[in-house]
């Protein structure tokens, strides 16, 4: 799902790309994002980050009001994090946490693209 995210993000010309663009991105966020497995939940964003990554993207990514929705996850992910710590191995937690850096720079970067 993430991977043709990815794909129909480089062409979002077409209405039907749009859509089912729009319709897979927010599986990702409802579904992948909101995973037990803090590893499926790092994976879903790691896909969000890369489908969303060009600019011409964001006529597809404030309509649908992601921001708001990606701070709460960031919200609980660091929450999971904490809790899930000890459960972790080494290389999950790497993997997990370099998400979570990199949900926190993405927030950032998309606040700074919505007031231009």
């Amino acid at each position: 799902v993430g991977d043709i995210s990815i794909m129909l993000s480089r062409s979002l010309k077409e209405t039907a790309s749009v859509e089912i663009f729009r319709t897979l991105v927010l599986w990702l966020v409802e579904g992948g994002c909101k995973d037990t497995d803090l590893r499926v939940v790092a994976e879903s964003l790691d896909k969000l980050f890369d489908a969303f990554s060009e600019d011409h993207t964001d006529s597809v990514f404030f309509p649908l009001n992601l921001l708001p929705k990606l701070r709460g996850i960031h919200t609980a992910l660091k929450i999971k994090i904490a809790q899930q710590k000890r459960e972790l191995s080494q290389d999950s937690l790497g993997i997990i946490n370099m998400a979570r850096v990199n949900l926190h720079r993405f927030i950032k970067y998309k606040e700074k693209r919505v007031k231009t």
